[in-house]
């Protein structure tokens, strides 16, 4: 993720370096380099924009590149902090020496006269760019700091796109008429163009078009000690094809959205899937006393690069509703004569009466996985320790977990210390804003 970001930085500040006239600039006084902060800091915050929203259009090569969804949606995450942190930044290049003459702490020259610049449009460009910092910043807010519910933070978000389009006009009125022939007026038309792009199909509805698949629900089964919610739907299509271990955005109410879900079985030929739900939020919470068979249902996807990919010898580890791709996975198994290499599946919940499904032991003898649960309120603990006593000499087998991120973070630090590279630990990073 961080390369990402990194990548990002580098490329608008090598794009701001090569349109500098560096012989003039370390001549020039202090609001020479003052212009020159509040140009990079804008250059740097609007490819951040831009980038945000090619993000967020749900690419299948992006998808690929980066590893699938969840890390395109927590890379997302991350470079809209970094454009609060960039937001800040710009906005205090603009401000703080303004404050400071008016404070008697800076003198600024009277600005050299000459203007055939169109006031109108200069002077709405300006006041553009500064209410679309206030806007932006409350809404980097409302998303970072989960304000409001989903059902209404998607409407909020769809904000985002309106306020890059006025920021398109605000950066190309606002920046110098050298650089339209400049590395960094290229950049920003660039940036311009695939930010707007992203944003039109954000507006339009048209992101994930092509992946939606209408079905309706046909069975819906509770399991109220765990919490959990199984649902069985038979899509109209049957050119849903999803590896075990990826998810779909399911929407049961138009009014509420689509909510991301793993897949709990294979791919059927018949086109029908089936969902683990555990009552978690607000909106899961209520879904047991909402969902009817019969109900019609809108399915997109599949995403995800949670897929069981590499050696046959591997290392499960489930947390509570984390073992739904597991189950997908294990089907598939069981399909195919069982695994091929040695499995060790490490399933963790609190109690006995909340292990689900109830013939999870039966499923993992029809796959030929190993079976070892974790129950903590027997006084079970699951660490990297005990991970590690299965694995032969020499033998770091890759780790494929989903459940809790503090979890996670235990158990992928622990088995790092062991001689696990990263590489090896395989993870979703399931929080979609």
């Amino acid at each position: 993720m961080g390369k990402w970001l990194a990548g990002l930085i580098a490329i608008s500040v090598a794009m701001w370096a090569g349109s500098v006239d560096w012989s003039v600039l370390m001549a020039a006084d202090f609001w020479a380099w003052r212009k020159q902060a509040v140009l990079l800091s804008g250059l740097v915050l609007f490819s951040a924009m831009a980038f945000s929203l090619v993000l967020a259009v749900r690419s299948r090569w992006l998808e690929r590149q980066v590893g699938g969804l969840d890390r395109i949606y927590r890379l997302h995450k991350w470079t809209g902090i970094g454009c609060a942190v960039l937001l800040f930044l710009h906005w205090g290049a603009e401000k703080f020496p303004k404050w400071m003459v008016q404070a008697g702490w800076l003198f600024r020259p009277a600005k050299k006269g000459g203007g055939g610049e169109p006031a109108l449009l200069h002077e709405l460009a300006k006041g553009i760019g500064e209410w679309g910092l206030y806007l932006v910043a409350a809404l980097l807010l409302i998303a970072l700091l989960k304000l409001v519910p989903y059902r209404w933070f998607r409407y909020v978000h769809k904000v985002f796109p309106l306020v890059f389009i006025a920021f398109v006009l605000h950066g190309l009125e606002l920046m110098p008429s050298a650089w339209w022939s400049q590395p960094a007026g290229l950049w920003t038309l660039a940036c311009a163009l695939a930010g707007s792009v992203a944003a039109l199909l954000s507006l339009s509805g048209r992101i994930g078009r092509q992946r939606r698949h209408a079905g309706q629900v046909v069975a819906v089964r509770h399991a109220p000690a765990a919490g959990m919610l199984e649902v069985e739907v038979d899509l109209d299509s049957q050119a849903f094809a999803h590896a075990a271990g990826q998810f779909a955005f399911v929407t049961f109410d138009p009014a509420e959205g689509a909510h991301p879900f793993s897949i709990a079985s294979a791919t059927r030929e018949d086109g029908r899937l089936r969902f683990g739900i555990k009552a978690l939020g607000d909106y899961t919470g209520t879904l047991s006393d909402r969902i009817r068979p019969g109900q019609p249902v809108e399915v997109e996807g599949p995403y995800g690069g949670f897929d069981f990919s590499g050696p046959a010898r591997q290392v499960w580890v489930a947390g509570g509703v984390g073992i739904t791709p597991f189950l997908a996975r294990l089907e598939a198994l069981s399909r195919e004569g069982g695994s091929q290499g040695v499995v060790d599946f490490y399933y963790c919940c609190r109690s006995r009466e909340q292990m689900w499904p109830a013939d999870l032991d039966a499923r993992c003898r029809a796959a030929g996985v190993n079976l070892h649960l974790c129950i903590a309120g027997d006084g079970q603990r699951l660490d990297a320790t005990h991970i590690a006593s299965g694995w032969r000499d020499g033998e770091r087998p890759p780790v494929w977990f989903c459940g809790p991120a503090p979890f996670a973070e235990q158990l992928q630090n622990g088995l790092a210390a062991l001689g696990l590279p990263p590489a090896h630990f395989h993870r979703e990073f399931f929080a979609m804003r």
